[in-house]
C-alpha cells in the first residue's frame, strides 16, 4: 500500500493501519474505509493486492457501501429448499399423507448498481453504475447527492429498489429518496430516539405463491408461509 498522509495516499512507501468498516457485494468485490477516513481500499476477485483510493474531499469519509448490494449491473439469484410432511383427517379419518420437498428459485435483474460513500457532515456521494474498482481516480466518479441532514452523519445507506432509497445516522435521524438517491427528505419516525441509528439491512422481499392441486373428496384449502430470505405462500388445494 502506499504511504497514507491526511490528504489521502501518496508516495511508494509500504504503510500498515487499521481499517473501520468492510462491505462485499454479492459478487465478491470488497470495500474497506480506513479507521481516519482519509482513504478507502478496494478489492475486486482475482486482484493480487487491495488498491488504495484517496477521498476526494476534504471532509473525512463516514461510511461507504454498495448500491443494491452490486457494484455491476447484474442478476441476483437466490434458491430455498423446503420439505414438508402432510397429514389431513376428516372426522378422525386418515385422507392423505404426502411428504414433498420444494426448491424455489428466483433470479433479479439489478438495473442500478455501483457505490455509494458518506462524508462528515451527512454529505452523501454516489458512483454511476459499473465503475472500475481498479481505476486510479475511482474518487472522481462520486457526484453528490442533494440531502439536508442538518449536519448529522449518516452513518448507512440502503436501496430498497431502483426507487427507494433509506439513509439513517447520528441522533436518530432518517432520510427517504424515491428518486434511487438523488435527493433525500428527511423522515421523522425516529426523531424521538435519544441514540444514533448504525445499521440498515439489505432489502430484498418480494412474494411469489405455488399452487399444488390434489384430488380428494373433501375441498379443503391450506397456506403455509415458508419463511427464508424471500417469502412465498404455499397453498395446496384439495378437491
Amino acid at each position: 500500500m502506499n504511504r497514507v498522509s491526511s490528504s489521502g495516499t501518496s508516495g511508494a512507501s509500504f504503510f500498515t493501519g487499521k481499517i473501520a468498516n468492510q462491505i462485499r457485494d454479492i459478487n465478491g468485490n470488497y470495500i474497506a474505509v480506513a479507521a481516519r477516513g482519509n482513504l478507502f481500499l478496494t478489492y475486486a476477485p482475482g486482484d493480487e493486492y487491495w488498491v488504495p483510493h484517496n477521498r476526494g474531499s476534504s471532509r473525512r469519509i463516514q461510511n461507504m457501501g454498495f448500491i443494491q448490494n452490486d457494484i455491476k449491473n447484474g442478476t441476483y439469484t437466490h434458491s430455498l429448499t423446503a420439505t414438508h410432511s402432510l397429514l389431513l383427517t376428516h372426522f378422525y379419518s386418515l385422507l392423505l399423507t404426502h411428504s414433498y420437498s420444494l426448491t424455489l428459485t428466483h433470479s433479479y435483474l439489478l438495473t442500478h448498481s455501483g457505490i455509494w460513500m458518506s462524508l462528515n457532515g451527512g454529505t452523501v456521494l454516489k458512483t454511476p453504475p459499473n465503475p472500475d474498482l481498479n481505476q486510479i481516480d475511482l474518487e472522481n466518479l462520486f457526484q453528490p447527492c442533494k440531502i439536508n441532514s442538518g449536519g448529522y452523519g449518516i452513518i448507512d445507506i440502503t436501496w430498497q429498489d431502483e426507487k427507494n432509497v433509506w439513509a439513517v445516522g447520528g441522533s436518530g435521524v432518517i432520510f427517504k429518496s424515491e428518486d434511487g438517491g438523488n435527493t433525500f427528505k428527511f423522515n421523522d419516525n425516529a426523531k424521538d430516539i435519544p441514540g444514533n441509528l448504525y445499521r440498515l439491512p439489505y432489502l430484498l422481499l418480494p412474494t411469489h405463491s405455488l399452487t399444488l392441486t390434489y384430488s380428494l373428496t373433501d375441498l379443503l384449502t391450506l397456506t403455509h408461509s415458508l419463511t427464508g430470505l424471500l417469502t412465498y405462500s404455499l397453498t395446496l388445494t384439495l378437491t
